[in-house]
């Protein structure tokens, strides 16, 4: 994990309640799916688009996302689903109301439940898995930088941008640039 190589832990993991078998439910199937429609075009485009690979490759980062969500739901409850669904929809527009309108409660309590399993509001663990899943794509893929924003449900790039940096003291680009440069 020193140079931020995806973990792979669920091709290695068995345990007496999980054999390597995820099930995904019926949404994060089609979301799934949808990543490896998007990968077969970019193969076959191959000819034609010279970062077929990069976008390839952002597209089975995205399906290990949605895996490692799945995997939460291993352990089920309330708090989980909130946190696999936020984490199965980060490049979709989430809402704290739309949050609230998908699991049929109010603020507070959505609040308590995410709080309790993240230690942040909402709103700022949207955020924090945004910023969190993006990693790969930059460290391991030449996919522009405005095209990951827009992938990872950021408004612009420029704000994209700023938030990163906020939150890594870099930007995107020389964080790309200084996690290449360490890896062998």
């Amino acid at each position: 994990r020193e140079h931020r190589y995806p973990d792979f832990h669920l091709f290695r993991t068995r345990t007496d309640s999980y054999f390597g078998i995820i099930p995904l439910s019926d949404e994060e199937y089609d979301t799934a799916m949808l990543y490896f429609n998007r990968a077969d075009r970019h193969i076959n485009a191959h000819s034609t688009d010279g970062m077929w690979s990069c976008r390839t490759r952002s597209d089975l980062f995205s399906i290990l996302n949605i895996a490692e969500s799945a995997y939460l739901g291993v352990d089920s409850g309330e708090g989980v689903e909130v946190i696999r669904y936020i984490k199965d929809n980060v490049m979709n527009k989430l809402t704290l109301d739309g949050l609230c309108e998908h699991f049929h409660t109010n603020r507070t309590p959505l609040a308590a439940i995410v709080k309790e399993y993240t230690g942040l509001p909402p709103m700022a663990y949207v955020l924090e898995e945004r910023l969190t899943q993006v990693l790969p794509d930059l460290l391991f893929t030449f996919v522009p930088i405005q095209d990951l924003a827009k992938k990872y449900g950021f408004r612009d790039h420029n704000y994209f941008i700023r938030v990163f940096k906020k939150r890594y003291g870099k930007t995107p680009l020389q964080y790309r640039i200084d996690g290449r440069s360490a890896r062998p």
